[in-house]
This record gives C-alpha cells, structure tokens and sequence, in this order.
C-alpha cells in the first residue's frame, strides 16, 4: 500500500485558489476503512463524497464507537501547526504539521469496532463533502478499533512532500 497526493489538492495547494496549507484552519483528517484504501482511492478523486458513491464518505468509520464523521463532525481532527519547508539536501520541499498524539482520537472503538485503513487529508467545503477537496491519502498500519486512543505520526518527511 502507498501514500499518494490527489491530483486536485496538488492543483489548489500550488495556486493557493483554493487551499493555502500554512493559514487554513479547516484541513482536516479523517479515517477510512479498507473500501477506501489505495487500491480503491484514485489520485483523480476530487471530492470526500464523490458522486460515484466509491468514496471516502462512504467508507469513513462512524459506526465506530466515539467516532463522530461526516461534515462538520467533531472526530475530523484538524491540522496544527502547518507549515512549507524546503530541504536543499534532498531536493525536497515538505509540507508538515504536527503529529496526532496524546492520542489524536481518543477512546476509538469499545462497543463497536471498525478497521482503520487510511487517513485522508482534505479541506472542509464550503458547503459540505461534495465541495471538500481531497489533499493527501495516507497508508497507515491497518488497526481495529478497541476503544484505546488512536494516534496519527507522519514520517520525517511530513505529511507529504514534492521532489524538486
């Protein structure tokens, strides 16, 4: 499994029409179950509710217990921190934030459990999921839920990078 960038937040990010990495206060994570993992995400994916139906709305883990998604929903966690830094070294200019600890989601699962395959970055629409353009999708470790704290860490890289 791979993490990837979306064709459209590359887009937004690079002209800052629509995504300003540094100043949003509104990009936000969520967590995906394996129907949205990278086999199934697209990089061409635009939108959290595609109109296809194969999206991550569909498959974001709110049956989970203390798990709250879908737009506006309090378990979108929100980056902190956000910021651009160009590395000579490795011809790399990283996007990063802070990492989700202490945990990033607390108490996920008990009652009712689901599998976490992905974390996807996104930037709340203006009106709701079909406006709410899709940044980053993250592979992560596939985890179920228990009702333990859930926390995100981003590799040293960030939580993405372009390759100058």
């Amino acid at each position: 499994m791979a993490s990837f960038v979306y064709s459209i937040g590359a887009e937004q990010i690079a002209l800052q029409s629509v995504i300003d990495w540094v100043a949003d206060t509104t990009i936000l994570v969520m967590l995906v179950d394996s129907g949205y993992d990278d086999t199934v995400a697209d990089q061409d994916d635009d939108f959290v509710d595609e109109p296809s139906g194969a999206d991550a709305l569909a498959n974001e883990i709110e049956t989970a217990t203390n798990y709250n998604g879908g737009d506006g929903g309090s378990s979108r966690v929100a980056l902190a921190s956000a910021a651009i830094a160009r590395d000579d070294g490795t011809n790399r200019v990283r996007f990063t934030a802070n990492d989700f600890t202490a945990p990033g989601w607390a108490n996920l699962g008990g009652a009712a459990n689901r599998t976490i395959e992905s974390a996807i970055v996104h930037k709340r629409g203006a009106t709701d999921d079909t406006d709410a353009p899709l940044i980053v999708h993250l592979d992560v470790a596939t985890l179920t839920t228990n009702g333990s704290g859930v926390n995100l860490t981003f590799t040293v890289d960030g939580v993405f990078y372009l390759q100058t």
